[in-house]
């Protein structure tokens, strides 16, 4: 898993998304998950800079977590089906999730792999609706949550997003971008999930 991880971050490392800031996760089997520790060195992270921790904790006993970790425990509980959950500060993203504004399905991979659209976030008790039936959702100032089925999904969700973000803030200079009809993205995540995605993997 730490090998996956180093990867990753390479990977993004060199497409200059983790400039601003990154984190991630990784479900470990049923129960727990393992996240990156904020303090680490992301240049090549080692054993001890994983932090392993339970999906779901007695009542009562979250007190003083992290934002990370209670982010990271809400997605896993609330959706079994995912395995991975980056978040990141990345520009484009950034940006918008500043602005407070929610990108449409412009592009189709964005359609395919994150959904009808990307919405923001104000407080991170509202993360969990603002991924219902998404794979992302912007943070109010901080970047993006994106998620995956596992680190590789999560992974390509943020390129795709960041991609799509920095697009739509381009196409707005020279008039307003023409986003693909609601049910037509819907039916492009639908069908991406079902078919296109289990091919891949």
């Amino acid at each position: 898993m730490l090998s996956e991880i180093n990867e990753t971050l390479s990977f993004l490392s060199s497409l200059s998304l983790t400039d601003g800031g990154i984190n991630i996760s990784v479900k470990k089997g049923a129960d727990e998950y393992v996240m990156t520790s904020p303090s680490a060195d992301y240049q090549e992270l080692k054993d001890g800079d994983l932090e392993c921790l339970p999906i779901v904790i007695p009542t009562g006993n979250g007190a003083g977590e992290s934002e990370y970790t209670r982010l990271y425990r809400a997605v896993y509980a609330g959706d079994p089906t995912v395995g991975a959950v980056i978040i990141a500060a990345t520009p484009y993203l950034t940006k918008l999730s500043e602005r407070g504004t929610a990108i449409p399905p412009i592009l189709d991979d964005f359609a395919q792999i994150i959904g009808p659209s990307m919405r923001v976030a104000w407080e991170t008790d509202q993360v969990i609706t603002a991924l219902k039936k998404r794979n992302g959702c912007m943070i109010k100032g901080r970047g993006a949550l994106v998620t995956g089925r596992n680190l590789t999904e999560a992974a390509t969700a943020l390129l795709v997003a960041e991609k799509t973000a920095k697009t739509y803030i381009l196409a707005q200079r020279i008039g307003k971008p023409i986003a693909l009809p609601y049910w037509e993205a819907v039916l492009m995540n639908f069908i991406y999930k079902k078919k296109y995605r289990k091919t891949l993997q």
